[in-house]
Parts: structure tokens; C-alpha cells; sequence
């Protein structure tokens, strides 16, 4: 599968994620709802600004690096949609049962960055 399609497919799913989540917003209660409505909610949150935040980092790692391959570019810009979009649901998972402090935050956003160091550090040995 070449690089244009999978560009062109994960942004058109993450428009349809879009308006699945605006729709979820618009036309449930979650009270009335039950389980079903949050769970809409959440999924298509999650796979909205894993996709969005997957193109908007391989736009700019396109204009910022001309000189890195663009497979690997789009590799990295998935990982990172990816934590973003997990963490991001999760501090709004955590909040929605009132768990959520300042002391969450701090604790989860270090863990998602030491996470990605390991994860730099771990592809960089492989392609020595």
C-alpha cells in the first residue's frame, strides 16, 4: 500500500471519526444512553485525534526534515498520535469518575514521555 493511500485513508476516517463523536455529542444523553453512548463517545474521540494528530505530525515532520525517509516519518507520527489520543482519553476517562488531580496529570504525562524516549531510543539501536 502506497504512502498517499494510507494518508488519504486515515484522513478521511478521521473526518468520519469526527462527525461520528460530534454526532455522539449532539444526539445522546449519556444518562438515558447508558454505556453504549460513552462508549461511542470515547471511540470515536480516541480514533479522531489519533488520526488528526497522526497528519498534523507527518505534515510537519515533512516540512521541518526534508531529508528523512518518509516511511519512517510516518511511523513516528503514528506512535505519537497514538499516546496523545491515549492519553488525552484518559485524563477525560479519569476526570468523567472524578479521579482525576494535578498529581495524575504530572504522573501520566511522565510515563507517556518516558515512553516515547524508550520507544526513540529502542528504533535507533535497530537500524545500527
Amino acid at each position: 500500500m502506497s504512502l498517499r493511500a494510507v494518508l488519504w485513508g486515515l484522513g478521511i476516517s478521521s473526518t468520519l471519526c469526527w462527525i461520528a463523536w460530534i454526532l455522539t455529542v449532539l444526539n445522546t444523553n449519556p444518562d438515558q444512553g447508558g454505556q453504549a453512548a460513552v462508549l461511542s463517545f470515547y471511540l470515536s474521540l480516541f480514533a479522531g485525534l489519533f488520526g488528526t494528530v497522526t497528519l498534523i505530525g507527518y505534515a510537519l515532520r515533512r516540512v521541518l526534515t526534508g531529508n528523512e525517509l518518509k516511511y519512517s516519518i510516518i511511523r513516528t507520527s503514528f506512535r505519537q498520535g497514538f499516546l496523545v489520543a491515549a492519553i488525552t482519553v484518559t485524563l477525560l476517562l479519569l476526570q468523567s469518575a472524578r479521579l482525576l488531580s494535578g498529581w495524575d496529570v504530572a504522573l501520566l504525562i511522565v510515563t507517556v514521555v518516558l515512553l516515547e524516549l524508550y520507544l526513540r531510543s529502542y528504533g535507533r539501536t535497530q537500524h545500527v
